[in-house]
């Protein structure tokens, strides 16, 4: 099962900050911008104001990356921003994720996290996979596997096992965005090992924290072409 995408997987450019990093991945790309609203451990978050202005600004759709974010703020940034998705840091369970889906226009994602590479359990796969099945039945139409480490969820340049990743993507009937620590030097490594249905992109393509490097992101966008 899984989504054999690796001759054409998609690109999501996360943590933009300005309207002018969102044009440059448009101008390069990206088949989705992330921007992360109101997520109090990240310095890539923004507000609500400059979310909407984003989404505004181009015609690449738009993933709001959210944290434990009230339910009636969320009905709020659907009907301010039109987001094509929001994608879910938090550990909200698949019944809030269903009750979501009858108040929302957007599709839903979910962040789901692997430790470091290294540090994983034997059950990780199996763990992992209960945890998708029991999301696609509430609804989630996407899943990005990324790292957490020290508590951070995602953002952390880290990459997990991709072997791993890999045999989760086989085993799941759900598009899969393959997430943490893919850089310029790892995106071939990075597709043709997982074959994840998307990358999902944030440190690997920046000068510092929240400021996107055009050179970065034009030599892995290039990179990504030759696979497709």
């Amino acid at each position: 099962m899984g989504e054999p995408a690796a001759l054409n997987v998609k690109v999501k450019a996360c943590g933009t900050t300005s309207v002018e990093d969102a044009l440059l991945a448009e101008r390069f790309g990206v088949d989705f911008i992330g921007v992360l609203v109101d997520v109090p451990f990240s310095e890539r978050s923004v507000d609500l104001g400059t979310a909407a202005r984003i989404a505004g600004a181009v015609r690449t759709p738009c993933v709001l990356v959210i944290y434990g974010m009230p339910f009636y703020r969320i009905v709020l940034a659907d009907l301010l921003v039109r987001p094509y998705a929001f994608q879910l840091l938090d550990d909200s369970p698949p019944g809030r994720v269903s009750a979501l889906k009858r108040w929302i226009g957007a599709r839903i994602w979910k962040s789901i996290f692997l430790p470091p590479e290294g540090e994983e359990r034997g059950d990780e796969v199996e763990r992992v996979v209960r945890e998708i099945e029991a999301y696609k039945e509430a609804g989630v139409e996407a899943v990005l596997l990324d790292t957490v480490s020290s508590g951070r969820r995602g953002g952390t340049g880290k990459r997990h096992s991709w072997d791993l990743a890999s045999q989760i993507v086989r085993s799941v009937d759900l598009p899969i965005f393959l997430s943490g620590g893919i850089t310029p030097q790892n995106v071939d490594e990075a597709i043709r090992k997982v074959k994840p249905y998307g990358i999902d992109l944030c440190s690997g393509i920046e000068r510092e924290r929240g400021r996107r490097d055009s050179g970065k992101l034009k030599e892995l966008m290039e990179k990504v072409r030759e696979i497709r």
